[in-house]
């Protein structure tokens, strides 16, 4: 049996979860071969696609994913697919092309089937009834489901796949390497030297909430008498808008920019951070959260997280708060600077536990039990 893992790019976390994939499926006698679009996006990873252990193909390798037309996305993996005589193929969602592509490509043939990936979930946005409808219409091609959590299994059954063929293991990265790597890290020299610092990750768009977070960290120093800095890892549309405001609330010596940290530095500045602060206004998931939890933060996440309602719990392994009002944020900032260092790594290592569930393995066990339950279905 030959099993596709398809993305629009392959980034870090996906080929730890590819690996994840190909040790389970082997174990049912099952290859795996992943399929990315492109080689560029908005995303700036650099050398994560070189392997010897994967089969990884790439659609268009010298293009860039924005850059190019749906039928021809369409027309090159449909190509790609049946060239590699793939039985199942599991897709990332239902929005973009690649996906439904794949969708239609498995309605097409009695003995071919798809199983959606999915980390949305219902609250994200104002659900609207024709959208909906249009999303179930795609999604009667998918014969199973892989997602990140309890609250993304519900919505996917919302829209039509049956609830007993939807698993749970999507949102998953390299714990190991984390937290290995992160120990390491902590042997030597912080990126700023002895200076404790709250460490943020993630692109710059407006939901991601970093202008409420500067807001917030500048009242925060205002109200601690032996304030933290604060380092914001990252780049997108919005960076020359937050570098002016935090320039504006006076903050230019005490937050960091140090643009987008590739895969094997960002371990480090896990491991020197006092906690992670993650306070988009809407996130389906938010992979950040498992990389902090390995490297054994305390986490405040903002209650529209995805990740928070698996990976979370306020008070045990860190905070919980609103993103839509500025006092919130600060009063968690607060909370951890003030909490002693012997409640900041129970904190660490209770999100240690927490995530240790969600690795490589679970993914690779979830999409097993995908792929069998997608093969069983009736057509």
């Amino acid at each position: 049996m030959r099993v596709a893992l398809q993305w629009m790019r392959t980034g870090p976390y996906h080929l730890a979860r590819a690996r994840g994939a190909a040790q389970a499926l082997a174990k049912v006698g099952a290859s795996v071969s992943v399929v990315q679009v492109s080689a560029r996006d908005h995303y700036e990873w650099t050398g994560t696609v070189e392997s010897t252990d994967l089969r990884l193909s790439t659609l268009f390798a010298e293009r860039t994913y924005d850059e190019l037309a749906q039928h021809e996305i369409s027309a090159r993996l449909i190509e790609w697919l049946e060239g590699e005589r793939i039985d199942v193929v599991a897709s990332n969602g239902w929005a973009v092309p690649e996906a439904r592509a794949a969708l239609a490509w498995a309605g097409r043939f009695r003995n071919r089937r798809a199983v959606v990936m999915s980390e949305t979930k219902a609250d994200e946005a104002p659900r609207v009834f024709w959208k909906e409808w249009v999303k179930r219409r795609i999604l009667r091609r998918a014969s199973a489901g892989l997602v990140g959590g309890e609250m993304q299994a519900r919505y996917l059954a919302s829209l039509g796949v049956p609830a007993e063929r939807i698993f749970l293991g999507y949102n998953a990265v390299d714990n190991d390497y984390f937290d290995t790597q992160s120990e390491i890290a902590r042997q030597g020299a912080g990126p700023l030297g002895a200076r404790p610092y709250f460490f943020a990750c993630a692109r710059f768009i407006a939901r991601k909430n970093f202008d409420g977070l500067l807001r917030a960290y500048e009242a925060y120093r205002r109200a601690c008498s032996d304030p933290w800095d604060l380092v914001v890892s990252g780049s997108g549309e919005e960076e020359s808008r937050l570098r002016a405001l935090c320039s504006e609330l006076g903050l230019d010596r005490d937050v960091h920019w140090p643009g987008f940290v590739q895969y094997p530095e960002l371990p480090t500045w896990y491991a020197h951070a006092g906690a992670f602060i993650h306070p988009a206004k809407g996130e389906p998931w938010g992979l950040v959260v498992n990389e902090a939890a390995a490297c054994g933060l305390p986490l405040l996440v903002a209650s529209p997280v995805g990740a928070r309602y698996e990976l979370v719990e306020d008070g045990v392994n860190g905070h919980v708060f609103d993103p839509f009002d500025d006092a919130d944020i600060t009063r968690v900032l607060l909370q951890t600077t003030e909490a002693s260092a012997t409640e900041r790594e129970a904190m660490g290592r209770a999100a240690r536990r927490r995530v240790a569930d969600y690795g490589p393995e679970r993914f690779g066990q979830g999409l097993v039990a995908a792929v069998q339950a997608a093969l069983q279905a009736p057509r």
